[in-house]
């Protein structure tokens, strides 16, 4: 189902004229709320890359949520997994320790990089698993997870967004029990709380 879709049947239901220009708005909205509440197994994606020698940091990915994994190439098919620590203790440690140079061990997220300690020593490869926001719906003829396999959630959200911005909070409620409803259904049939386990399956070669 394409986004032009979605925005007919949510003013399908509303059958009103004063949410019109902000119905593309909403519908963001409404994805992004499902996304900020849950981990779903669309939102799962990978990167990798290169640290430099001295490298103390790398860009975060684009619409990152959570990063799940961080792992550093050291040999063949050998990766140091690095361990997640607050800004502060690393940040700090950089500091303290600003000559120590070695193989990455902690990293944190913030202000859109990936920090770590200590600095690179060489020159890595990197992997990342993490979660990310889906991008945003545009042009009429986009389409994505939520406009297909998850209409009926994005739709209810939808309509829990506008009656809220209208001001009817008892629809509002309504919708939004049925949208968490099918977000149930939907985290059943995904086995969503075994994903991490399964990306750390993937990369000691169990599956």
């Amino acid at each position: 189902m394409q986004f032009a879709e979605i925005q007919r049947r949510v003013m399908d239901y509303l059958r009103k004229t004063d949410v019109t220009h902000h119905i593309k708005n909403i519908i963001n909205s409404a994805m992004r709320d499902i996304e900020r509440e849950h981990n779903f197994n669309c939102m799962l994606s990978s990167t990798s890359g290169s640290i430099n020698t001295g490298d103390t940091q790398i860009a975060t990915p684009s619409n990152l949520k959570e990063l799940i994994l961080f792992a550093v190439e050291t040999g063949v098919n050998t990766y140091q997994f690095l361990r997640k620590g607050n800004i502060k203790q690393v940040m700090e440690n950089l500091r303290l320790y600003s000559g120590t140079n070695g193989l990455p061990t902690y990293y944190a997220v913030y202000g859109g990089y990936i920090n770590f300690y200590p600095k690179a020593d060489k020159d890595y490869n990197y992997y990342l698993d993490f979660y990310k926001y889906t991008d945003e719906l545009v042009n009429e003829t986009d389409s994505n997870f939520w406009t297909n396999q998850g209409s009926d959630i994005l739709i209810y959200m939808s309509l829990f967004e506008a009656y809220n911005f209208l001001g009817d909070t008892q629809k509002a409620v309504q919708f939004y029990q049925l949208a968490q409803a099918k977000v149930l259904d939907l985290l059943r049939v995904e086995g969503n709380s075994n994903i991490t386990r399964r990306v750390v399956a993937r990369w000691l070669y169990l599956i």
